[in-house]
């Protein structure tokens, strides 16, 4: 450990050159050893660090506002633990960076992340952190020790598959979403679509499909022309592009239909929907 006596050299002279040296070679180890001593040294200033040794194994590093020592951190020399004048140490900050927690801290407030827990190994959020705040978009979780217990209120689930209206409102104090209405996606087996008039809620729906179904006539005589049905009278195309009135039989006509090929299998269900894995939605809310 090292304080100067006199931390400058003269600026007035003549000094001899063992002097010189002498206070040249004080101030370097003092620089060198962080100014460590028992006590703050004489000559500190406003923006000095200074190490003090007046804790057996200890060493703390201050810094001097011009009127008070603030401490930094403490280094225990038997262990070599480091604890900041805050609590923390470097021990607690390396398992902070390394917690499973953190990675979940980075996601906005209203975000939903999707998940495929149907497999092993994948990461949920927490349910019971109080720094990040994540539910499960699933009615029924509300319960004690449930995911969403203590941050959801007010759920309603109507209508039956595949048209399930699921909401629930945020009810986590600390939650700038408090109060806001949310659709709980699982429940509803609904996704999200990108819009330009967000958190409005559409249910599956199919164009109307519209149109004519033309005949042909079959006989021999008629030659195979169109035959069209305008408003229950039958008119024939004609060999010269001419609509002609004719009275036309079944046995006259074939309808072009659509048909289906029996021999494939036909997807079928209670909802219009597209090719998809199922997931597990959540949402940070606070």
């Amino acid at each position: 450990m090292s304080q100067a006596a006199i931390f400058s050299v003269p600026t007035v002279g003549p000094a001899s050159p063992t002097t010189m040296a002498a206070r040249i070679d004080d101030n370097f180890k003092a620089a060198v050893s962080g100014h460590s001593g028992s006590s703050r040294p004489a000559y500190a200033v406003d923006g000095s660090f200074w190490v003090s040794t007046a804790t057996a194994g200890q060493r703390k590093l201050y810094f001097y506002d011009g009127s008070d020592d603030n401490l930094v951190l403490t280094l225990d020399i038997a262990t070599g633990k480091i604890t900041y004048s805050d609590g923390t140490n470097a021990d607690a900050i390396a398992a902070a960076l390394t917690n499973p927690v953190l990675k979940w801290r980075s996601r906005a407030i209203g975000e939903v992340i999707m998940l495929n827990t149907g497999l092993t190994g994948v990461d949920i959020p927490p349910s019971t952190t109080s720094d990040t705040i994540w539910i499960e978009l699933t009615s029924g979780l509300t319960g004690v020790g449930a995911f969403n217990n203590g941050k959801l209120t007010t759920e309603s689930v109507s209508g039956s598959a595949p048209l399930v209206a699921a909401t629930a409102v945020i009810n986590y104090a600390s939650s700038p979403m408090l109060g806001q209405t949310i659709h709980l996606l699982n429940t509803e087996s609904r996704i999200e679509r990108p819009s330009t008039s967000p958190n409005n809620t559409q249910n599956d729906a199919v164009q109307n499909i519209s149109g004519t179904f033309d005949l042909r006539r079959t006989n021999a005589g008629g030659g195979g022309e169109m035959v069209t049905n305008y408003g229950g009278a039958m008119f024939d195309s004609g060999a010269n592009g001419q609509a002609t009135p004719v009275a036309v039989s079944g046995a006259d006509i074939a309808m072009r239909t659509i048909g289906f090929n029996a021999a494939l299998v036909a997807r079928t269900a209670t909802e219009t929907r597209m090719k998809n894995l199922s997931v597990k939605a959540y949402m940070r809310i606070a």
